[in-house]
């Protein structure tokens, strides 16, 4: 990094990490002038104030006015707490502030704050950290299976269910997705708020299900992160131990949902019969029965799709297959194969028709009605993002028992979606980029 380049990113680093201290958003120009003179006396250093502001005004990266000096995006923000954190990372006060940031990340800057750090930095106390805060989620409950774990579903079965594929227009739906993702990040920058889910007391927060849900899900987003950005330095046994962290605390998640639906089945049942007769006053009880039933299973069906692609879209590389492997082990549950697959249908270069059909066969000798709808859901959510030979598609969904309708005149000739499309969220390697290129 070229000198002036250097101080630069120094100065703002100092600037952002005196916000996060003071939980500012933006600071009054008296207070920036003493800062900058702090800046100056602490590194020995004499940066001239109105030229350097004016540079990272025109640059996109500040905002100031006649009363405030504010980052002009959040991400921007994110990242300069993050490269404060990264260069001072021996300090006592640092180093408390990591762990208290890894165990409050249900609070969006939090969150993406560590976001940023993982894109910056494999210290063992971050990746410690992290995981010491994996471990403490759902510590009493088991990760889901996905195998005889839920034949409290089948008995709510009524009759057999299909999963359901209608082609469309691939580059529409990736266009639409891409659409989603840039309206979320947008919205985030254009809130200068932080999201506060949080009492002074993390222990009290994670009380609530749902802060303890966001907790799990964000805290496998950013171990994930660490094991992507470092597939060639972290040790083996490091990304294995990560790897290994993030399956199993969305598989304790996914199950600690289910155990609700376990125990409250029946009245979620009741419930159900009597919103759709509310809804529908000619609905025979029989007909309300099935159809609640439907509802139930299907919701249990989409809850586990989701945390499955989670859990995949967090860890999955094409650069950690060997990881994976070790993962699944000897003897791998259901839920393990689906993550896998998932990973693959993600990654591979061509669809993985026969890796499919195995797991589809074993699923199917078990009699695992309930994995081989998610292994189909999966294979439908592909199918709308990435091209796939019809013909591939007619022999898959023939195999799967999804009822497949497709388009004619459909162009199957269409590149797959980029590597930084295949998640959501910020792209921290993207931003790191850019906020070089202006510097």
């Amino acid at each position: 990094m070229p000198v002036q380049a250097e101080m630069t990113h120094s100065y703002l680093a100092f600037f952002a990490y005196r916000l996060f201290e003071n939980e500012q958003s933006e600071m009054g120009r008296d207070d920036v002038t003493l800062l900058h003179r702090e800046f100056e006396r602490r590194f020995e250093i004499a940066l001239d104030f109105r030229s350097i502001q004016a540079d990272l005004v025109a640059c996109g990266i500040l905002i100031v006015t006649s009363d405030i000096i504010k980052f002009k995006y959040k991400y921007i923000y994110y990242y300069f707490v993050a490269s404060w954190i990264r260069d001072h990372i021996s300090t006592d006060p640092v180093r408390e502030v990591i762990a208290r940031l890894s165990h409050s990340v249900y609070i969006e800057e939090n969150a993406n704050i560590l976001l940023f750090l993982a894109h910056l930095s494999k210290d063992p106390l971050i990746v410690g950290e992290l995981l010491k805060a994996a471990r403490s989620y759902y510590p009493e409950t088991a990760p889901a299976r996905l195998d005889n774990d839920m034949d409290f579903l089948l008995a709510l079965r009524p009759g057999e269910r299909r999963v359901e594929y209608r082609e469309t227009d691939v580059d529409v739906e990736r266009k639409q997705l891409l659409e989603a993702l840039d309206e979320q990040e947008a919205a985030s920058d254009g809130d200068d708020t932080i999201t506060d889910m949080s009492s002074s007391d993390p222990s009290s927060d994670l009380l609530d299900p749902l802060v303890m849900l966001t907790a799990a899900v964000k805290t496998i987003e950013i171990l994930g992160q660490v094991l992507k950005n470092f597939p060639g330095s972290l040790d083996g046994n490091v990304k294995l131990e990560i790897a290994d962290a993030c399956y199993a605390l969305g598989l304790r998640a996914l199950n600690e949902i289910y155990d609700d639906f376990r125990q409250n089945k029946d009245e979620i049942l009741d419930e159900m019969i009597v919103i759709l007769q509310q809804q529908s006053s000619g609905l025979a009880d029989d007909q309300a029965k099935m159809r609640a039933y439907n509802i139930v299973v299907a919701l249990a069906e989409a809850i586990g799709l989701t945390l499955v692609r989670t859990i995949a879209s967090a860890v999955g590389s094409k650069e950690l297959s060997q990881t994976y492997k070790r993962v699944l082990g000897e003897d791998p549950t259901p839920a393990h194969h689906l993550i896998d697959t998932s990973i693959t249908l993600d990654h591979a270069p061509d669809f993985p028709e026969n890796s499919v059909r195995r797991l589809a066969q074993q699923l199917k000798n078990k009699k695992n009605v309930f994995a081989q709808a998610i292994l189909a859901y999966c294979v439908v959510y592909h199918f709308h993002v990435f091209p796939v030979d019809p013909v591939v598609k007619q022999r898959v969904c023939r195999v799967l028992g999804i009822t497949y309708a497709p388009v004619i005149g459909a162009n199957e000739n269409r590149k797959l979606l980029s590597e930084s499309t295949r998640g959501g969220g910020y792209n921290p390697n993207s931003v790191a980029k850019t906020i070089a290129e202006t510097e």
